[in-house]
């Protein structure tokens, strides 16, 4: 039978030190087993555990495993209350959380759900600073990496209010968010993630495939092999609350990139956002896939049943700061399918000219899109940017039909094609394809 770590509280621990402080609660080397219903920290109090570097830097392990095991189930744990505070002045170290981290290539787990990472309502349950300098901060709620096969479900999890609370910046930031993915044929479902921030972002244009160095995704996908679901998942209130932002940096609800299949579906994705203003331009997408180049590995990916609000905050109120808006942003496409999605563009932008797209592709070979509503309702007040229902940067679609376009504000055009606008129907369609 497998040995099962259930019911346990691992709660009020402070740990400080002049080195590097790492402390992994509960750790799975071999062996079957069941990981269900502990709580790690507290899902109502701030700073239950506390890592204190006073010269380098801290990482928590929530559920941790790194080689072989068959583990049946992490269910209905809860993390969080975790403050981490490693006083890096070099640059050196890192201060670092993952509330589960898988990373194996020989590990089988079954389910990782409905387990609590944060706090449903409880701010910076999970907080991460450096008092002193600027060395490497990041956090992923769930994190799993180097399969080969293994994880099947993960579902119904909920990953809320995770902060990093330094406001800075510096070349190579680490990644940052709610659950990254390398597992071949799982699925990822229901899972409801919101209330992430970050103030700690890369210092530098990081050119091609930029949601890597992003401040932060919701669910990033990156497994190399098989067909990844991810369907009916909540993504809102993503904010990089960094305001020494230097360059232009991507956010995304749901981002694909590596070789494998996915089917992205029934997902809510809306109030991605960010209060820097220098540079104006962030690159703010609900679902977005930047491959570098051709040609695309990404052949098969469906897109279908979204609904995406971007423009708004997670309380419906206006964005004024000039950043550009994307609902579906995709890059080099093969056979990709995009079906019943609902993308709207909200909000009016009071200063700069960056422009809004309700769709974008930039290169398509063979591209079906169908049965959309493609909505840009953003409109200037005294900005000058465009705001267009679908745009591309290629020659015209395989099929484009049965979609609906609409761009109702001051500055919006129906569409854009080779850097050229399309501003009635009958030009729109000859580029895109037919209109009913």
């Amino acid at each position: 039978a497998p040995t099962t770590i259930k019911n346990n509280t691992i709660k009020n621990i402070n740990l400080t030190a002049d080195g590097d402080v790492t402390l992994y609660p509960i750790t799975v080397q071999a062996g079957a087993c069941k990981i269900d219903n502990n709580t790690i920290g507290s899902a109502t109090d701030n700073a239950n555990i506390t890592l204190n570097s006073l010269t380098k830097g801290c990482s928590f392990y929530g559920i941790y495993n790194t080689s072989t095991a068959s583990i049946s189930s992490i269910n209905n744990n809860t993390i969080g209350g975790i403050t981490i505070d490693g006083k890096d002045a070099s640059g050196s170290y890192m201060n670092g959380f993952y509330g589960i981290n898988i990373t194996s290539t020989t590990s089988n787990i079954d389910t990782i759900k409905n387990n609590l990472i944060g706090s449903l309502n409880t701010a910076n349950s999970v907080s991460i600073t450096n008092s002193v300098g600027v060395c490497r901060m990041f956090y992923e709620g769930i994190y799993m990496a180097g399969f080969s096969s293994g994880v099947r479900l993960i579902d119904s999890n909920t990953i809320a209010n995770l902060s990093i609370i330094k406001d800075g910046s510096r070349l190579y930031a680490d990644r940052t968010g709610g659950i990254y993915s390398e597992v071949p044929d799982a699925t990822i479902s229901n899972n409801t993630i919101y209330n992430l921030k970050n103030g700690f972002i890369y210092s530098s244009t990081p050119g091609f495939n930029y949601e890597y160095y992003s401040p932060l995704v919701g669910i990033y996908l990156k497994h190399a092999s098989g067909t990844t679901t991810v369907s009916k998942n909540k993504i809102y209130a993503l904010v990089c609350t960094s305001t020494t932002s230097t360059v232009q940096l991507p956010m995304a609800g749901i981002y694909k990139d590596g070789n494998g299949l996915a089917v992205i579906d029934g997902n809510f994705i809306h109030g991605i956002r960010t209060t820097a203003t220098t540079p104006a331009g962030f690159l703010i997408r609900g679902i977005s896939s930047y491959l570098q180049t051709p040609p695309s590995p990404d052949a098969n990916l469906s897109i279908k049943n979204n609904i995406i609000s971007l423009g708004l905050d997670e309380t419906g109120a206006n964005i004024v700061s000039n950043h550009v808006y994307t609902g579906i942003y995709l890059n080099y496409a093969s056979t990709r399918k995009i079906y019943f999605n609902t993308c709207c563009i909200g909000g009016s932008a009071a200063t700069g000219s960056c422009n809004s797209y309700a769709y974008f592709q930039q290169y398509a070979t063979i591209e079906d899109i169908r049965n959309n509503i493609f909505y840009n309702a953003r409109a200037n007040t005294t900005a000058t940017g465009k705001h267009y229902a679908i745009s591309s940067g290629d020659a015209t679609f395989t099929t484009c039909d049965y979609n609906d376009y609409y761009a109702s504000g001051t500055g919006g055009v129906l569409g854009q094609q080779y850097l050229t606008d399309k501003t009635s129907l009958s030009m729109a369609s000859y580029y895109f394809g037919r209109y009913p």
